[in-house]
């Protein structure tokens, strides 16, 4: 956000998204014989005009949206009804996406899914990344994921070149990052 804020001198309302993986919310047998991920987007709206702290409201914004994927949450989508609540919950993310071009900045979370113990046969990886070009649809987009040996947490961030050369010069955010080399797509 502070990037933005640097490029275009004040702040879009800021909408943060999150994937929510639907397997470890509630007790649903439906996704008994189901395989692959099944996730949800959690979402959260800051004005940054009427809070002086966006940074935290997000947050406290954030954990709410999320608490609401709750057994209740997860039974309403499914049988009969399970399309019309889906159906709502689009028809909100549409009404929060529809003002003037906000900064939407996504995330989600592959800590704890043991990605480094992975073995196709090789032996474990040294390391892994995300493969292919970055387009429009993965601008403003960070993946967590804890180190190797777990002794902390990378953030995968991907952002357009202005964005990004804002974030790598600033100091709040040096002060809590360790920046690796860039990696770019071929």
């Amino acid at each position: 956000m502070a990037a933005s804020r640097a490029i275009q001198g004040t702040l879009k309302p800021p909408i943060v998204v999150q994937a929510v993986n639907m397997r470890s919310k509630g007790k649903l047998t439906t996704l008994d014989g189901s395989i692959g991920n099944v996730f949800w987007w959690a979402s959260a709206l800051s004005n940054p005009a009427e809070t002086g702290t966006e940074f935290s409201t997000l947050v406290e914004l954030m954990s709410q949206s999320i608490a609401v994927f709750d057994d209740e949450y997860m039974r309403s989508l499914q049988g009969e009804q399970g399309f019309e609540a889906i159906a709502e919950h689009l028809n909100q993310l549409e009404l929060l996406f529809s003002f003037e071009k906000p900064d939407i900045f996504a995330f989600t979370s592959w800590i704890n899914t043991d990605f480094h113990k992975l073995d196709f046969g090789w032996g474990q990886p040294c390391s892994f990344a995300i493969l292919g070009k970055a387009g429009p649809e993965f601008r403003n987009f960070t993946v967590l994921v804890e180190t190797k040996y777990g002794k902390g947490v990378e953030a995968w961030i991907t952002l357009d070149e202005t964005r990004m050369s804002a974030l790598q010069k600033d100091h709040e955010f040096l002060n809590f990052a360790s920046p690796s080399p860039q990696i770019s797509s071929l």
